[in-house]
């Protein structure tokens, strides 16, 4: 257990990559929406932008900054990716049991994603986590996607909590850039879409392999209230 984590009450998880494997599913529904626009976009060229808004990386990819089509890439897309989402996510590894063990020691969970509601909820459903988390911010409510910090300040708020009472997990630099812009410590995660190297740039405060290494990080009492 790390003496500087004692005061965290709550955990503000990113979902794709750090929660639930999802991807391939991403980067085929991004790859099938541009091509209606007659652009062909790669896994090479989707996969840097992944953990940003839908909104930035429409625009990332279109190359263009009508409003108008940037909107409708993005909804495309999340069409595109509702559509095969059940058959094509499963949980990240140790998820269920890193979560079920957080709740069990009396943390709160929020999830902070730059996805819509409906597309944060269907993911929880399909991969049955959706009962462990107490609240869920969503790229819907919020102006600025991360690396901006309005996720993770919206998701400390709807746990009650200020953000020094968190602590911010994700599997991109730009989790960590908005977790530490909302003044919270942050864990990176490199089980994900970013390699550990590219992780470390960022300066996380902790860098784990497994989503379980937070149950050895965190108080086993689980936090003082």
């Amino acid at each position: 257990m790390e003496s500087s984590l004692a005061q965290i009450i709550g955990l503000v998880f990113d979902l794709d990559g750090t929660l639930v494997e999802s991807y391939a599913a991403h980067i085929k529904s991004w790859s099938s929406a541009v091509a209606s626009f007659g652009i062909k976009a790669l896994e090479g060229d989707i996969r840097p932008h992944l953990g940003r808004s839908s909104e930035d990386i429409a625009r990332a990819l279109l190359g263009r900054k009508d409003d108008r089509d940037v909107e409708t890439a993005f909804r495309l897309k999340d069409e595109i990716y509702l559509r095969i989402l059940p058959s094509e996510l499963k949980p990240v590894r140790g998820a269920l049991e890193t979560l079920a063990g957080l709740k069990a020691r009396g943390y709160r969970i929020s999830i902070a994603s730059s996805n819509p509601t409906r597309i944060i909820t269907r993911s929880l459903e399909a991969v049955r986590l959706n009962h462990l988390a107490d609240s869920i911010a969503s790229q819907d409510e919020v102006k600025r996607g991360k690396p901006e910090p309005d996720l993770f300040l919206l998701a400390s708020r709807k746990l009650g909590l200020g953000p020094g009472k968190c602590l911010a997990v994700g599997d991109t630099a730009y989790d960590v850039l908005a977790g530490k812009a909302a003044g919270m410590k942050t864990v990176a995660f490199s089980g994900g879409v970013q390699a550990a190297s590219d992780l470390r740039r960022v300066l996380p405060d902790y860098l784990i392999r497994d989503l379980c290494e937070l149950l050895v990080l965190l108080p086993e009492s689980g936090p003082i209230v």
